[in-house]
């Protein structure tokens, strides 16, 4: 299902996976591809989730997984409504609580496009 998300949709250059026509300007992004690897543990995913909401993003796609007690997940955000641009989000989900396991990634969309071109 994760590589379904990942090459369904982030590959065309006229929509992503809503329908959204991707900015290619210098602008702000408006959507952000989140993802997130760690140590399983109760409540992760609601962690992520409440973040995006306290943001004011707008989860578009989510995809998630354990695999032998790691816990794997990846949020398509839309951010165009929510008033913060990328860094905001940055911010926002590293003051979640975490092990020295997890790792959280927000990449622009537009620039994980790219890199998946190449």
């Amino acid at each position: 299902e994760e590589e379904e998300l990942v090459s369904s949709g982030m590959e065309s250059e006229e929509d992503d996976l809503h329908g959204h026509r991707p900015s290619t300007g210098g602008g702000a992004s408006e959507t952000l591809i989140v993802t997130s690897v760690g140590v399983n543990r109760p409540g992760v995913l609601a962690e992520l989730t409440s973040a995006v909401g306290a943001l004011g993003g707008d989860i578009q796609d989510v995809s998630q997984r354990i695999t032998g007690g790691y816990f794997n997940a990846i949020l398509v955000v839309d951010i165009r409504n929510s008033g913060k641009d990328i860094a905001a989000f940055r911010e926002g989900f590293a003051s979640l609580p975490s092990s020295s396991d997890d790792v959280i990634n927000v990449i622009d969309a537009r620039v994980f496009r790219a890199m998946h071109r190449l």
